[in-house]
């Protein structure tokens, strides 16, 4: 993925084209919120897709944990301050 902020993204697919792991990694929250406002895709994927789970590593902006939370199962591990 070439979005700026993004760092990793990586998705497998398994043999019966029927479960997705999506694994992505963002700089920061606005790097995440930017990746889904230009992704033009997302609202296609979810239209389509059943949300199994979601967890997330570290701090979510305010704005990015509502969006997470809308989810409903979402798991949020936040990062350990350095210290």
């Amino acid at each position: 993925n070439t979005r700026p902020g993004t760092l990793a993204y990586e998705i497998y697919l398994d043999e019966d084209q029927q479960q997705l792991i999506n694994i992505a990694a963002y700089r920061d929250a606005d790097s995440w919120l930017a990746h889904t406002r230009s992704n033009p895709y997302s609202r296609e994927y979810m239209s389509v897709c059943e949300l199994v789970s979601l967890e997330v590593h570290g701090n979510p902006s305010p704005e990015l944990l509502e969006i997470i939370r809308s989810f409903g199962s979402a798991k949020v591990y936040p990062a350990l301050a350095h210290g």
